[in-house]
């Protein structure tokens, strides 16, 4: 059984829907000659495995072989590449308690090998040595069960719109031989990452896929039972036009595979007790936006949890509050997290908005439009270290009362708000109208935490002035 997230379903309908236009991904892929299953290697895998019966080679072999690529749904994904995932004992991507996250964003493959990814085989397209995009492919399935981490879980989790689909757990248990159980881990597993994919997968990918599947892991340890566990995952794209780089979708399949076999290297004994495990999931998406800020969005998912391990918990909708609060627990968790040190951690606590004049446009002798420039500084005065983490955006918003009525206000507030800067801002202001222009200013105070103690108290004092804005007088 698969299923499919809302997110992708959508994106399956407007697909086929006439008069609705969706803009191709462009993506720059170079053809490559895709590994096939070679059946010396694979005899070669069986051996290393004690597999050494007339059936696990030659002829008899690629027949087994043959059999089993006849029983797999394909379909219209092609791959671009072949990976599997040994996790490093230590989090790669685990930050400090100011946000300095080891990879980042922009990680391209060589930092997917320092997580543990490694090539097994070509695709039928390849980004390059950098790759950037099959490195963000690779990242948003990463696991590590040591660690308690699984991207793709926490992506279905945190994001209405991540594009995913996946199988349940396939468990199958008979009494076999071994190398028909090989055969059904194979038919099970390939069938099963086709299947996640609602596309499909290409044949020529398939053989990909499974040209090196039993691979001894490094971490294998052999015994009188077959225990023998292991992952694939797959960059794929969707219709890849190599003359124009462009396609309708790229996309990542992951599946994970487990079969074990009881005395396997028992010559006296044909049939065993044979347990086979597979599972599967995809994500594909339609525009690369969406997959560059689930990226963005799991860095910001490590260091919350990293700091809520170390008791300092951060919300990225950040209270404006009345007055100044009491210092205390209750408000360092409503406000904007603002880095750590050996001894302390810091919050920026807002409070008390107001809107201030800043000038205005009188045009109500011309029938003509007129225009009002003027420069404002933007950003934080009077409090030092402001400290917004590259990984976390923190949304700031509320009302004030104003010209007796209540006005909304939101600001978004990124890494590039830690310095002030000044920007030139632009109105217009029609014929027969007078307008005014007036910038939010927004009271704050950095409170401190004593990691120690727990105690709290505020140190610095300023104001945050935000976006201008423009109103028409009547």
């Amino acid at each position: 059984m698969i299923t499919v997230s809302k997110a992708r379903l959508l994106q399956m309908m407007n697909s086929g829907q006439e008069g609705i236009h969706i803009d191709p991904v462009h993506i720059e892929l170079k053809g490559s000659t895709p590994s096939d299953i070679n059946i010396k290697d694979f005899s070669g895998q069986l051996r290393q495995l004690g597999l050494t019966c007339p059936e696990a080679q030659g002829m008899r072999l690629k027949g087994h072989v043959d059999s089993v690529l006849r029983k797999i749904p394909y379909g219209s994904l092609s791959s671009m590449g072949v990976f599997t995932l040994n996790p490093k004992t230590e989090n790669v991507w685990m930050a400090d308690c100011n946000g300095q996250i080891r990879m980042k964003a922009e990680a391209g493959l060589e930092e997917m090998a320092e997580a543990g990814f490694v090539k097994e085989a070509a695709g039928e397209w390849d980004e390059g040595p950098t790759g950037k995009e099959t490195a963000n492919l690779l990242r948003i399935t990463y696991y590590n069960d040591e660690k308690n981490i699984d991207n793709f879980k926490w992506l279905k989790e945190h994001e209405q719109d991540f594009p995913y689909a996946e199988t349940q757990l396939m468990h199958r248990e008979e009494i076999c031989d071994t190398v028909e159980a090989i055969k059904k881990m194979f038919a099970d597993a390939a069938t099963a990452c086709s299947a996640a994919t609602v596309e499909g997968i290409n044949e020529v990918s398939i053989k990909a896929i499974f040209s090196n599947a039993l691979e001894i892991p490094p971490d294998y340890k052999g015994g009188k039972d077959l225990d023998f566990k292991n992952s694939r995952t797959i960059p794929v794209v969707l219709n890849y036009n190599g003359e124009t780089h462009d396609c309708d979708g790229v996309g990542v399949v992951r599946c994970r595979y487990h079969v074990t076999v009881s005395d396997y290297k028992e010559k006296k004994q044909l049939r065993h007790n044979v347990v086979v495990e597979t599972e599967a999931c995809s994500a594909l998406y339609m525009d690369l936006d969406l997959l560059h800020r689930h990226v963005r969005d799991l860095d910001n998912g490590y260091l919350v949890n990293l700091l809520a391990a170390q008791g300092i918990h951060v919300v990225t909708e950040v209270t404006t509050f009345d007055s100044l609060p009491p210092a205390n627990n209750d408000t360092f968790s409503k406000s904007m997290y603002n880095g750590c040190d050996e001894d302390y951690a810091y919050a920026l606590v807002f409070y008390k908005a107001d809107m201030q004049k800043i000038g205005e446009l009188d045009n109500t002798e011309s029938d003509a439009e007129d225009t009002y420039s003027r420069s404002i500084t933007r950003g934080f005065s009077e409090i030092t270290s402001i400290q917004i983490s590259s990984e976390l955006s923190f949304e700031l918003g509320g009302t004030m009362e104003k010209f007796g009525m209540k006005i909304g206000f939101s600001v978004s507030l990124t890494k590039e708000w830690s310095q002030s800067e000044t920007i030139t801002v632009s109105f217009t202001v029609p014929g027969r109208k007078k307008a005014s222009f007036y910038q939010v200013f927004i009271n704050c105070a950095k409170l401190r935490l004593d990691r120690e103690t727990g105690k709290m108290k505020y140190v610095e004092y300023g104001r945050l002035q935000t976006d201008s804005y423009k109103t028409l007088d009547r």
